[in-house]
Order: C-alpha cells, then structure tokens, then sequence
C-alpha cells in the first residue's frame, strides 16, 4: 500500500464510522463519502461496492478500507469474467 491509499482510507474511516446495520448509518457522511469517492474519480457503481463493503465490517479501520479500496478501484478484471 501507498501513503495516497492510505490517506484515503484514513478519510473514509472518518466519513464511515462503524455500525451494526448498513441503515443505521448517517446519510449526510454517506454523501460526504460518496462526494470524496467521486472526487478520487472512481464510478458511481464502484463507488456503492466500495461503502457497501465498508459498511458490512464489524470494525471500521484503515487497514480493511485500504483493502477494499484497492480489490474494488484498483482491479484490471472486469467483475463479469469472475462469476
């Protein structure tokens, strides 16, 4: 992982605090995370898989997001030829 990689987790730890259920969590930082997702240029559809998949840990932390980030934004292999 990068300093950028984890600089972005890092503010996406602080727009996605942990929660039990993905409707519990607040929508104004559910916009804020998706205003910084789409200033990092990443797709709309990205976008949800990735705060989907960080709303789902039990435990927020920068470590997982960095992981997310990269399985989800950074990968080569369209999501049709893995099924």
């Amino acid at each position: 992982m990068n300093s950028i990689t984890q600089t972005q987790a890092a503010t996406l730890q602080q727009l996605c605090p942990s929660t039990t259920t993905h409707q519990s969590h607040n929508k104004n930082n559910d916009l804020k995370a998706h205003l910084y997702l789409e200033a990092m240029q990443i797709p709309v559809d990205v976008q949800d898989k990735i705060l989907n998949a960080i709303y789902r840990l039990g435990t927020v932390n920068s470590d997982k997001i960095e992981l997310i980030l990269e399985q989800c934004s950074l990968s080569i292999v369209p999501d049709r030829l893995l099924h």
